[in-house]
């Protein structure tokens, strides 16, 4: 989905794109996230689960985020159901 802004971006910018996979919460999921990040401050998009993910570090890590862009996501918990 974000392959041409990937591409327009990685001439002039370092861009990584991560994998929401291989934890079971979505704290954990940030942490994952943060921790393969190398660049000490970035910027961060998020898309649907992915902005739910991006709220998520910068909540841990607040320090590390200069801008964040949320897209067609949501603020609140899940519901039980």
């Amino acid at each position: 989905m974000f392959t041409p802004q990937v591409d327009y971006f990685s001439t002039s910018h370092e861009v990584f794109v991560g994998k929401l996979v291989g934890a079971s919460t979505i704290d954990e999921l940030a942490e994952n996230l943060l921790e393969q990040i190398e660049a000490p401050r970035f910027n961060l998009l998020g898309l649907s689960m992915g902005g739910i993910v991006a709220m998520a570090m910068s909540k841990i890590a607040p320090e590390r985020i200069d801008r964040l862009a949320l897209l067609d996501t949501n603020h609140k918990q899940e519901p039980e159901a």
